[in-house]
């Protein structure tokens, strides 16, 4: 009797080590959702938010938290960044978070940008890196986080003192507008307008003299803004000029449009008082001599 219960005893023990191990080792960590995926716009010291605005040549920062509710620390964690390639002027950038003892076993949110005008968002080499919950820095990652991923050292524990936050900076870069040279046409000995990736030495001169016969001087003429050929004698400090560059093309600034709401209006009221008052001031000296 007193073996059988030894052996029936010995059997529960190895089944409840046996479960016990099994329980264990099927524990895992998760990876929080939600809102974990933010944007701001660096140039303009603006703050974290689900997608920002900015332009071109400026740079934004993009920030992911990693929390793990538990039970257990997440090991091998890994974060890959998606960064739009087309030029647009929308943009979704994906954030995903893996880790190979998470319940589930990844985790993506998105965040946006918004520009004024069509651009791209080029990704900042050297910029990875992450941070623990009080923003102290830990240390930078890899590049390869905007390819195929990069680790975060140490997984993440699950006390919130172990959050993790990485961050990397992407900056805007749009197309240029097609530069205009003025050149010497050498077939016809005339000055004409192409687009610079037009220019063929074999067809054009950038030295606008080679148009010019002898006698003759090139000049920008003030009243046409265009360079012309004329008669040295001809040269009218009125209407010319040798500094060739008065002539070339400069954008137009649009003037800023009017604030709405009632401090945009209180604004406009007052431009036109002022202006009204400028004007009368002006015709009465004018009526006074």
């Amino acid at each position: 009797m007193k073996k059988l219960l030894s052996l029936v005893f010995g059997a529960v023990m190895v089944s409840a080590v046996a479960l016990s191990t099994a329980n264990a080792t099927s524990y895992t960590g998760q990876i929080e959702g939600g809102d974990i995926y933010t944007v701001k716009n660096v140039s303009k010291n603006g703050v974290y938010a689900d997608s920002t605005d900015a332009t071109c040549g400026e740079t934004v920062k993009f920030r992911l938290k990693i929390h793990n509710p538990g039970p257990v620390t997440l090991k091998d964690v890994k974060v890959a960044v998606t960064l739009p390639s087309q030029t647009a002027t929308s943009h979704s950038s994906k954030a995903t978070v893996t880790a190979s003892n998470a319940n589930p076993a990844s985790t993506s949110d998105t965040a946006g940008v918004k520009l004024d005008k069509a651009g791209k968002l080029n990704y900042v080499a050297g910029s990875a890196e992450y941070f623990d919950p009080s923003g102290n820095r830990l240390g930078s990652l890899s590049d390869s986080i905007v390819t195929t991923g990069a680790e975060v050292p140490g997984g993440v524990g699950v006390s919130t003192m172990q959050k993790r936050y990485v961050a990397l900076q992407a900056k805007v870069s749009c197309p240029e507008a097609p530069k205009k040279i003025n050149v010497c046409e050498l077939s016809t000995k005339k000055i004409i307008t192409i687009y610079e990736k037009d220019f063929d030495a074999s067809k054009h001169s950038k030295n606008l003299a080679d148009c010019a016969e002898e006698g003759e001087i090139v000049v920008c003429d003030y009243t046409t803004k265009t360079v012309v050929t004329i008669k040295e004698s001809e040269f009218d400090e009125a209407k010319h000029t040798e500094d060739l560059s008065k002539c070339e093309e400069t954008p137009v600034t649009p003037p800023e449009l009017p604030r709405t709401g009632s401090e945009g209006l209180v604004a406009v009221v007052a431009a036109l008082l002022t202006a009204g008052v400028a004007y009368a001031v002006t015709a009465r000296r004018n009526v006074l001599g």
